[in-house]
């Protein structure tokens, strides 16, 4: 009886390497997937910062445009729409926001992130659903952090 309890307990002393090997496989593959998910993510919630900073630039193209009856070539500058509707200006860079611009007579929001937020540009016009989220294919020297 002792001896086999010996046998028991020898034969349970720990795993083999063939069962290590496959669990450290099963990791790489899991972090192999999840962490370009998890990069993806965190580029993603640092735009809403500039979405949320272009937020004043929008209501004001779209009081502008309201007041003229649609028509945004009185809203396609920072000065005419200072003008027409008291815009204080575009938000100062910062932050994920490196620069935040109108295009000329179409009043297009360029909104331009910083390199932690894949240095990309959106551009679009003047509608509460305008904005994409940064394209995943961008350069190769964007990729290196």
């Amino acid at each position: 009886m002792n001896r086999i309890q010996t046998m028991k307990r020898r034969a349970q002393a720990g795993f083999t390497l063939i069962e290590l090997m496959i669990v450290v496989a099963i990791i790489g593959i899991l972090a192999a997937i999840a962490i370009p998910q998890y990069q993806n993510y965190v580029t993603r919630s640092k735009w809403q910062d500039n979405i949320a900073r272009s937020a004043t630039t929008k209501l004001a193209i779209a009081e502008c445009s309201q007041n003229n009856n649609g028509s945004l070539t009185l809203c396609d500058s920072d000065a005419k729409l200072t003008s027409e509707v008291g815009y204080a200006g575009y938000p100062a860079a910062g932050g994920n926001l490196a620069s935040l611009t109108l295009t000329a007579t179409t009043a297009a929001i360029v909104i331009t992130g910083t390199t932690s937020v894949g240095g990309c540009r959106r551009i679009g016009a003047a509608t509460p659903s305008f904005i994409r989220r940064c394209p995943t294919n961008r350069s190769s020297s964007s990729k290196s952090r």
